[in-house]
């Protein structure tokens, strides 16, 4: 008979642990999840961003559900992974790696930047595996279509080559086209819990740019926000106050109260 500290270590050897690398198909992606509970929420980061990105949102979130954060192929602890890195190539690695890894369903996906055209391109994709989304002063599939090139340059300039910040970046035209091809979300998922957290901080300068078309630039990204929340008909949006775009680290509180509205919306609709 098995004393008790043996049956402890064999539970604890059947347990998953809450960070590892797990196959898609030729490359490993790493998934690290925390906290118990339905729904799971899934952390996408920006372009260029990882799972740490999340490191100031994900234990509180923890606290109130299961949460998993992820590494994409080329960044943090995961493998490179086979080109061009389009938003359906990462969501059909996203989805296998939930899968391989049994973390079942359903989902409350939060992207942030241009995570938030991964998760609605997901969200089209496998909408019965969706309850829920947070977009994190998300990228727009026509902001490089709406405002000009010559901001573009300067906000956001051409990463080093080699590296799956460029690889996402080269292919962001491919990723633009097929989140407008999915631009309306499944009838089953227009009336879902949606947040659109945006910051309320512009770059108060950029070289070159003048302040009218940095005024315009923003006036442009403020329409391109506001039109998705009318992807639900449970659509909102909050701003969060003295934050930029990377709201994750200025405002990591408004981040977790948002996504918690969420998650409790979906409880309840599920009782």
């Amino acid at each position: 008979m098995k004393n008790k500290n043996d049956l402890q270590s064999s539970q604890m050897c059947k347990a998953s642990p809450p960070s590892k690398l797990v196959g898609v198909g030729g490359h490993q992606l790493y998934i690290h999840c925390i906290g118990e509970g339905s729904p799971t929420v899934v952390l996408d980061a920006g372009r260029g961003g990882s799972s740490n990105d999340w490191r100031n949102v994900q234990p509180d979130l923890a606290k109130f559900t299961r949460v998993c954060s992820y590494d994409r192929a080329g960044y943090g602890f995961s493998e490179p992974g086979p080109k061009p890195r389009t938003g359906q190539q990462i969501i059909n690695e996203l989805h296998k790696l939930l899968v391989n890894a049994g973390i079942e369903g359903p989902y409350v996906l939060v992207g942030h930047s241009s995570g938030g055209l991964h998760v609605r391109l997901y969200a089209s994709q496998y909408p019965d595996e969706v309850v829920g989304m947070a977009l994190i002063d998300p990228s727009h599939e026509d902001q490089r279509l709406r405002i000009p090139a010559e901001i573009w340059k300067v906000a956001a300039p051409t990463p080093e080559p080699g590296t799956a910040d460029y690889d996402e970046f080269v292919a962001r035209p491919e990723t633009d086209v097929q989140v407008r091809a999915n631009r309306a979300l499944p009838p089953k998922l227009r009336d879902i819990p949606l947040i659109v957290l945006t910051g309320d901080q512009r770059p108060s300068t950029l070289p070159g740019i003048s302040e009218a078309l940095l005024n315009q630039a923003w006036q442009t990204i403020q329409e391109m926000w506001a039109e998705l929340p009318l992807l639900s008909s449970n659509g909102r949006r909050i701003t969060a106050k003295k934050s930029g775009h990377d709201i994750p680290r200025d405002q990591p509180k408004t981040v977790i109260e948002a996504i918690r509205q969420i998650v409790e919306e979906v409880r309840r609709e599920q009782k």
